[in-house]
C-alpha cells in the first residue's frame, strides 16, 4: 500500500480512486495484496511508473491512467451513463433528481436505478462527493475534463440535448413557466442550450421579456445577469445583457424597477430585439408610474459598460 501511494505521488484524488477500487475488490472477497497487485498491473499496462506531481503534464497523464484503471470494471451501459456526467457544471453540487432526469432520457433508468448507479460510482471513488441527505453529488473538475474528452463533441451535444428534454418535462418546454424550485434548470438551461448547439433558442430566451422577468423574479438580478455571460454573438442579446448589467444596483434595491430600467436603457436603440423588449416593458403592470421617455444609458453596440471594465 505504501509503495502504491508513493507511485501515485501521494496525490489525494488518485489515492482516493485507488482506495475505492481496491476496497470494492476486497468487499467482493479478493485478498488485499491481490487487489493492490491487480491495480498496479493495470497502471503498468498504461505506462504509469513514477511521475512528478509538480509537473502538470506528468500529473495529468497519471490522473488519466488512474481514471482509466478505475473505469475499466464498469459495464458498457454504466460507462455510458457515467460519461454523460461530463456535461455537469464544474464546482457545483448537482441534485440527484437532475441526474435521474438525464439518465431517464438517455438510459430509461428510473429513480431507484439511478440512485443505485450513483452509489456504485461513489463506492469506486469516481465522485468527489455524494450527500444522500441533501440528495446531491459533485464530480472533481479533473474527472469532468476527462469525461468531456472521452465523450467527444458529438456525445456532449447529445447529452446536453437530453438534459434539455429532461428539464423541459416539468414545464412542457415553456421555459418561462419552469417552477421556481427547479433551481438547476433556471441556473444552467442557457448553458445546456448552447452546449446542445441550440444557439437560436438560447438567444431567443435572452431576448424574451417573459423569460427575463420570470428568471429575475425567481432567481434574482445577479443570476439573471449571469445568463448573459459569456456574451452572445447575437447583438440583441448583448445589448439586453449590458442593460441588465448597468441596472443591477436598481434591480437589487427594487424588483419592480425591471421594466422601467430596460425601457430607459434600451428605448433609444434601433434594434428589433430591443424594440420587442421595450414594447413588452410598457405592457408590464410594474411599468407604472411610466417614464415619459427613455434615458438611453446603455452604450452603443461594441462599447463596454463601465461596470464591466
Amino acid at each position: 500500500m505504501a509503495a502504491l501511494a508513493e507511485r501515485l505521488g501521494y496525490w489525494a484524488q488518485m489515492l482516493s480512486m485507488a482506495n475505492g477500487w481496491i476496497r470494492n475488490r476486497v468487499s467482493l472477497g479478493e485478498k488485499l495484496e491481490n487487489a493492490v497487485a491487480r491495480f498496479e498491473d493495470r497502471l503498468d499496462k498504461r505506462g504509469l511508473t513514477a511521475f512528478d506531481p509538480t509537473n502538470e503534464r506528468e500529473r495529468n497523464r497519471a490522473i488519466r491512467a488512474c481514471f482509466e484503471t478505475s473505469l475499466e470494471d464498469l459495464g458498457a451501459d454504466e460507462l455510458a451513463r457515467f460519461r454523460e456526467l461530463a456535461i455537469l457544471p464544474e464546482d457545483e453540487d448537482v441534485s440527484l433528481d437532475v441526474v435521474a432526469g438525464l439518465w431517464a432520457e438517455t438510459g430509461a433508468l428510473d429513480e431507484d436505478q439511478s440512485e443505485e448507479l450513483v452509489r456504485r460510482f461513489h463506492a469506486l471513488s469516481l465522485l468527489q462527493g455524494l450527500d444522500l441527505g441533501a440528495r446531491t453529488l459533485r464530480l472533481h473538475d479533473n474527472m469532468i475534463w476527462y469525461l468531456r474528452e472521452s465523450l467527444g463533441a458529438e456525445g456532449c451535444r447529445a447529452a446536453h440535448a437530453a438534459m434539455i428534454r429532461a428539464t423541459g418535462v416539468v414545464c412542457e418546454g415553456i421555459w418561462a413557466t419552469l417552477p421556481a424550485p427547479h433551481s438547476y434548470g433556471w441556473q444552467f438551461l442557457i448553458r445546456h442550450l448552447r452546449g446542445a448547439g441550440q444557439t437560436l433558442e438560447a438567444d431567443g430566451l435572452l431576448t424574451d421579456y417573459a423569460w427575463i422577468k420570470a428568471k429575475f423574479l425567481k432567481r434574482g438580478p445577479q443570476e439573471l445577469f449571469a445568463s448573459y455571460i459569456p456574451e452572445s454573438e447575437d447583438e440583441g442579446a448583448r445589448l439586453i445583457g449590458r442593460a441588465i448589467a448597468l441596472s443591477l444596483p436598481a434591480l437589487a434595491a427594487n424588483p419592480r424597477e425591471l421594466p422601467r430600467q430596460l425601457f430607459g436603457r434600451l428605448g433609444g436603440i434601433a434594434h428589433a430585439s430591443t424594440a420587442r423588449i421595450v414594447a413588452a416593458t410598457q405592457a408590464d403592470a410594474d411599468f407604472r408610474p411610466a417614464p415619459r421617455w427613455p434615458r438611453s444609458y446603455t452604450p452603443r453596440s461594441g462599447a463596454t459598460p463601465p461596470s464591466w471594465a
